[in-house]
């Protein structure tokens, strides 16, 4: 997710790309997005998320990461129509709030040595 977002900034320091391809950086956003989602998913599957209610740190970073994921995946889609670009950056600053708590409780774990 993290490189194909870094890809979807080209258009910004290229305006060439941006003139020959507009929706590039927003697709690449989409894509990267949908990439953070998945991988808030797996991590749920990973800590049993979707069969327990245990409440460690795993299971809520876990949760935290997905949300996270999700808050960038409406902010991309948002990103699609121009008139939106407000609530779609509203929503990518949400998803990014529960991102840095969810990152805040694995930093807590690794530090800690417990990497579920």
């Amino acid at each position: 997710g993290v490189i194909t977002f870094a890809v979807g900034l080209v258009p910004d320091f290229a305006p060439a790309v941006a003139k020959a391809f507009p929706w590039f950086g927003r697709v690449c956003f989409l894509f990267g997005a949908i990439f953070f989602t998945a991988g808030g998913i797996a991590e749920c599957v990973e800590n049993e998320v979707f069969i327990s209610f245990s409440l460690t740190t795993g299971w809520v970073g876990a949760v935290l990461n997905t949300l996270g994921g999700l808050g960038y995946l409406v902010g991309a889609v948002l990103y699609c129509w121009p008139e939106l670009n407000f609530c779609g950056s509203f929503a990518f600053g949400v998803g990014s709030a529960i991102f840095i708590t969810g990152s805040g409780l694995m930093i807590m774990m690794w530090k800690d040595e417990q990497f579920g």
